[in-house]
């Protein structure tokens, strides 16, 4: 909306040209997927066409539907692929993402974050939506009491006072439900997050049709104890990773015990249509569950995962009470090693009452390992539980042994372990007794004894920090005499951000402290300052504080100040003087105060950009006597981007950079022309540049010409000199200079692809001496074939004798690209038959992923090659590999090599026994390796019958795919009449996937009609008899 907003103004205001205007475009990513391509249409074409037709749909005209379809590739263009984790079947996507490659478009892609599984063809910058910070949450609050003004502050003041309060006021969802919450009941600072999400829960589920909330909560209770089962059955699944069915969701309803009445008249509904009634209860009424598509199919989720986790927790802690020993207290004992389950049991905890002591304790009494998890996990749901039945003893015990582990540790450790962070945090709210003294006010007694190690931990406490007097205390820490626990405190106050920002008299002092006398002080709260952001930059003594030590007598504090309006970013930029005394410090006689204030204009983004002497004044600093201020220059202007390439004098002033003496300035003029994108590319003087820095004397200058020269892409590869340069910089004596022209050709892509010389070259590559360089070698091998507009490599020069080689190298990542390499080289077998047995032996490696690799390229081997001896049998053995994906692959590898599989005698037998492997990749790898045997497969006696049993298999994938095995044997014999008595015996459990399998028979003569209660078969054709349900 904001990108239309803004091309709508620039064509009123006539600031652009129609044809120059940002054009968005919202596609659900389900929508894209919901049929394959044709087999005789182009991906690009597919593509074009969906967007077009579902434009329309969306209410489009079809002149605008058609023109937004055929200028979709271009660079202005941004393409919301909307609910990723929404796709059933998200290989179709696949040639799509070949095709988004080559296009300049903007592609956005969303989806949940607890269902994004990643794997992606491509690498992708991944961001999540960032919390709400203390002035969102205000103003959101303050909005809900917009007419009750008098409500806003006392909540604000109790989600400051809590710290699980606070986290959830960082969230826009949970923040209103708590707002909602805080009309009808008393929200105080002790209210633990699990009584809170109790009865957030139970008033969603007392709301009537018109959103009246029933005063005595009476519905919610009734069906508070069937949503409990429903979350914990559905965690337990998939940890809420994926949606939940309709069907499956109404067969739970209606098997479940706790099935609550339903509301109107309901003496002649059976139990499924019971089960209906409450569905579309929460769904509709409630709006407790979220109604989708998926798989073509109705299904569910929560409004929030931690809703999810809470019915999970609470029904968990329901199991718990009612077992004192026994297999849910060693279900715990399991789940506390992952990190899944970590909310579920935090939840839990707080269900639990008074058995939350013994739930801490025997995660205690389990063996931990050395980063010590399980104590971290005791320490966060003792904390979770009501303050008034936590035993002191423990609370005593837990906070000594996070408090010395914490203290033992290193601030690197605690920084990669975040589990320690949360203990330390959890600590400090139970504040044991740490001596004679609680934690909290040991930690004060430390600190006034100049610990510096306590100083720092009391900078990891978010919230929990405003306990005690531990702030006063280190404000007074930062008056010290000792430089280094002046410096700790201020960096300590500056990692606290909000939750030190709020206390009065954090921010005078760090403003106070920009005029130490030392500098490291000075600097550390520069850079505290620039952590608090808005609540700083927000301040009225910050900015005039920096600004005047802009002006400084001494240059350190101009360093410092330019420093911390740069980290202020375009908060800081709002300030009408914060721009003009940056151009001022470009000036300044200190060449580190130019060289920042360089910096700090780049960081400043639009609002920098947008002012008319900024560019100018870069311009200018790119002639400054100092080499550090000119590349500082050439950087900024290339993150200044678009705006800094419309400016006549950018880019010829970036070529003169270019050839300037110094190597980091010409560094610096080479990335920031990359960064230009088409107005560089199409400049006539800028890819001849960068082909002639290709050759430069320094190595980190040729790297970044040819990191120019791929991130310009097609705008650069019409040059008929870039692709030779390339080509040529693959064999520079730099591998930095290697990887980088490697990686530049895969982002050319097809106009690489088509460049004859590139992939010989890059195949080459494989077998370079540095690792790096034979890792960007495959991927760009990979990249440029990946889509089939490459040429085949079979016509490449035989690298084959080298790759054979290198799988008995010592380094087991050569031997994986090796063996990786192999696989894309068509025929290489008939040429090189030692391949077979090189590959054979490396099935036994000792690196599982040249074991997965080599069991890959086995099974891209033609039938004739795969004939040869040994093959089958490797492949065979391979399947009771020790490692999943080497057994998966072998599986696939068998399915494609059928020809030769079915003549081996133990192809079938092996492949069976896969069925029932632990992993449920590798047991729907075995039966798509059985249904590609088809004939062979369907006359052995024994597969039928196991397929029809991994039918009622646990995981989805692998019912799906042992239905396509089946149809492919009945397709190939006459076996149909068992299978499809089989699938109608299993209707009830599995009607969509009954359904999808049946359907495929349609081209047979089988018809299929759905009915309310069920499928009714009017007739099927060519089947040797009638099967009814």
């Amino acid at each position: 909306r904001e990108l239309a907003r803004q091309a709508r103004e620039a064509l009123e205001e006539q600031r652009e040209a129609f044809d120059q205007v940002p054009l968005p475009v919202v596609v659900r990513c389900q929508a894209l997927a919901e049929e394959k391509i044709p087999a005789n249409v182009s991906a690009e074409d597919e593509l074009r066409a969906r967007i077009e037709q579902l434009v329309r749909a969306a209410g489009a005209s079809e002149e605008a539907a058609q023109y937004i379809a055929g200028h979709c590739d271009q660079a202005r263009c941004w393409l919301f692929l909307d609910a990723l984790d929404e796709v059933a079947e998200p290989e179709r996507l696949e040639a799509f993402w070949g095709v988004l490659r080559q296009w300049q478009t903007r592609v956005v892609l969303t989806s949940r974050p607890y269902a994004y599984q990643g794997g992606l063809p491509f690498q992708p910058l991944e961001c999540r939506l960032a919390p709400f910070v203390a002035r969102q949450t205000r103003a959101l609050v303050e909005r809900w009491y917009a007419e009750d003004s008098g409500r806003a502050a006392p909540l604000l003041q109790t989600l400051r006072s809590s710290v699980g309060l606070e986290q959830m006021g960082q969230n826009p969802l949970l923040l209103t439900l708590v707002c909602w919450l805080a009309e009808d009941r008393e929200i105080t600072p002790d209210l633990s997050r699990s009584q809170l999400y109790e009865w957030m829960v139970r008033d969603l589920l007392s709301l009537d049709r018109n959103g009246s909330l029933d005063p005595v909560r009476r519905r919610g209770a009734q069906l508070l104890p069937l949503v409990r089962e429903i979350g914990w059955r559905w965690f337990e699944a998939n940890q809420g990773k994926k949606a939940l069915p309709h069907e499956q969701l109404r067969k739970w309803i209606k098997k479940s015990n706790r099935r609550p009445p339903v509301k109107g008249p309901a003496h002649d509904l059976s139990a499924a249509e019971k089960a209906e009634r409450i569905i579309e209860e929460l769904c509709s009424e409630k709006r407790f569950l979220t109604l989708f598509e998926w798989n073509r199919q109705p299904a569910y989720v929560f409004p929030h995962r931690s809703i999810l986790e809470f019915l999970a927790g609470a029904e968990l802690a329901e199991k718990l009470k009612s077992y004192r020993d026994g297999e849910w207290w060693d279900f715990v004992d399991r789940m506390a090693w992952d990190p899944g389950w970590e909310g579920v049991l935090l939840f839990a905890a707080g269900q639990l009452g008074e058995r939350a002591n013994e739930l801490a304790r025997r995660l205690l009494q389990g063996k931990d390992d050395i980063f010590r998890h399980r104590l971290a996990l005791a320490a966060m749901c003792l904390a979770e539980a009501p303050a008034a039945v936590r035993e002191q003893g423990l609370v005593d015990s837990i906070t000594n042994q996070v408090s010395n582990t914490c203290h033992g540790e290193s601030a690197w450790v605690l920084d990669e372990l975040d589990h320690l962070s949360k203990a330390w945090a959890a600590a400090a709210r139970l504040n044991g007794r740490v001596g004679n003294r609680s934690l909290v006010e040991e930690l004060e007694h430390r600190i006034r004894q100049g610990d510096e190690r306590s100083i720092k931990l009391a900078g990891r406490l978010g919230p929990v920090v405003r306990q005690g007097n531990l702030i006063p205390t280190m404000l007074a820490a930062l008056k010290s005499a000792d430089r280094s626990i002046r410096e700790a405190a201020a960096e300590a106050l500056g990692k606290l951000g909000e939750a030190a920002a709020a206390h009065p008299e954090v921010i005078p002092a760090l403003v106070a402290a920009l005029e130490e006398s030392d500098v490291l002080v000075r600097w550390t709260a520069a850079e505290a300052l620039s952590a608090l952001r808005e609540a700083a930059a927000g301040h009225p003594e910050v900015i005039p504080a920096l600004l005047a030590a802009l002006k400084d007598q001494s240059p350190l504090p101009r360093r410092v100040a330019a420093l911390a309006l740069g980290e202020l970013g375009e908060t800081a930029a709002g300030h009408p003087e914060v721009i003009p005394a940056l151009l001022a410090g470009l000036k300044s006689e200190d060449w580190e105060v130019r060289w920042i204030a360089a910096q700090a204009l780049a960081k400043l983004g639009e609002a920098a950009a947008g002012h008319p002497e900024v560019i100018p004044a870069l311009l200018a600093a790119l002639e400054d006597r100092d080499e550090d201020v000119r590349s500082a220059a050439a950087e900024a202007l290339g993150k200044l981007g678009e705006v800094a390439a419309a400016h006549p004098e950018v880019i010829p002033a970036l070529l003169a950079a270019l050839r300037r003496r110094n190597w980091y300035v010409r560094r610096a003029a080479a990335q920031a022309l990359g960064k230009l994108g088409e107005p560089a590319a199409g400049h006539r003087d800028v890819i001849p540049a960068l082909i002639f820095a290709l050759r430069d004397e320094v190595s980190s200058v040729r790297s970044a010409a040819a990191e120019a020269l791929g991130h310009l892409g097609e705008d650069s590869v019409g040059h008929p000199d870039v692709i030779p340069a390339l080509i040529f910089a693959l064999r520079d004596e730099a591998s930095s200079v290697r990887s980088a022209a490697a990686e530049a050709l895969s982002d050319l892509g097809e106009g690489a692809a088509g460049h004859p010389a590139v992939l010989p070259a890059l195949v080459a590559l494989i077998q370079d001496q540095d690792e790096r360089v034979r890792l960007s070698a495959v991927l760009a091998v990979s990249s440029l074939t990946e889509y089939g507009f490459a040429m085949p490599l079979r016509s490449l020069a035989d690298p084959t004798p080298a790759l054979v080689a290198a799988l008995r190298d010592h380094d087991s990542i050569r031997r994986f690209q090796a063996a990786f390499a192999l696989g894309l080289l068509p025929g290489v077998v008939t040429r090189h038959p030692e391949v077979t047995s090189a590959l054979i032996a490396a099935l036994r490696d000792d690196d599982e992923f040249v074991r997965q690799a080599a069991a890959e390229a086995l099974g891209y081997f033609d039938e004739a090659a795969a004939q040869q001896a040994g093959v089958i049998a490797a492949l065979v053995g391979s399947l009771t590999d020790e490692a999943r994906e080497v057994r998966r692959a072998a599986a696939l590898a068998m399915g494609n090599l059928h020809e030769a599989a079915v003549r081996h005698p133990d192809a079938i037998p092996a492949l069976i026994g896969a069925l029932g492997d632990n992993e449920s990749s590798v047991r729907a790898s075995a039966a798509y390796g059985l249904g590609c045997l088809r004939e062979a497969a369907a006359g052995h006696p024994d597969v039928v019958p196991a397929l029809l049993a991994a039918l009622g298999d646990e995981e989805a994938e692998v019912r799906s795919t042992v239905a396509e095995a089946l149809v492919d044997l009945c397709e190939a014999t006459g076996v149909a009449p068992r299978v499809l008595t089989a699938i109608f015996e299993l209707y009830q459990r599995y009607q969509s996937l009954a359904e999808r399998v049946l359907t495929r028979w349609d081209r047979r003569g089988l018809r299929i009609f759905r009915r309310r209660k069920g499928l009714t078969v009017v007739s099927i054709a060519e089947l040797t008899q009638t099967i009814r349900t």
